[in-house]
């Protein structure tokens, strides 16, 4: 509230915390007040189906909606909210194939790194999706967040950022250790703190650019 109070500016609008009394919705059918989500536009093979602003409803139905879209999110490899991506690079999440950056706009926070990434097409870490061989649970899922992704000699190489169901995850990991895994005869990303396997498969919206040699 504080940041969007302060961008207000000069304008003539009052900013109010909703939270409330609203809740934002989604749904896989177009129903009105829905919008489209935008990043399902141009990704091929993100379906997030449709969002918008809602009244709330009860906190048991809201926390299963918002367990199951998270899950569906995670899946396909969509990170989302600052609690997943606070301190990390638009390009990093992979929002130039999520319709959610722009290079012919003027400015937005951030703009000069996210050019400069563009330009010399150097990307060093991706948010990518994991598969668990073996889930630890819903009841355990948040365990999973903040763990060390490392390689066979046990560098750290990236880390857990997000899991609801504890069968799958996100994480952010160095391109060249996500490039070497799908390499690997078992293609096994290794997570420290519980020693957990997980297997890493590239999502079909991916560009082929994501995991290109720089060489």
């Amino acid at each position: 509230m504080k940041w969007l109070r302060r961008m207000s500016l000069r304008k003539r609008c009052v900013v109010e915390d909703a939270r409330e009394a609203f809740d934002v919705v989604v749904s896989t059918r177009a129903e009105d007040g829905l919008a489209p989500d935008p990043r399902s536009r141009t990704a091929s093979g993100v379906a997030l189906g449709f969002r918008g602003v809602a009244a709330k409803s009860s906190s048991a139905a809201r926390e299963d909606a918002t367990f199951l879209h998270a899950s569906h999110r995670i899946a396909l490899g969509v990170g989302e909210g600052y609690e997943e991506l606070g301190g990390t690079f638009p390009l990093e999440c992979n929002f130039d194939a999520l319709d959610a950056v722009s290079f012919s706009k003027g400015c937005y926070v951030g703009q000069e790194n996210t050019a400069r990434q563009r330009f010399r097409g150097a990307v060093r870490k991706r948010v990518a999706p994991v598969v668990l061989r073996e889930g630890v649970g819903r009841e355990r899922a948040r365990e999973l967040i903040g763990q060390s992704v490392v390689n066979e000699r046990g560098d750290r190489v990236g880390e857990v950022i997000a899991s609801v169901d504890g069968a799958r995850a996100l994480v952010r990991a160095r391109v060249q250790f996500l490039r070497d895994a799908l390499g690997d005869s078992d293609g096994v990303l290794r997570l420290r703190a519980g020693d957990h396997d997980a297997t890493f498969t590239v999502p079909s919206w991916w560009p082929e650019s994501y995991l290109a040699s720089e060489d």
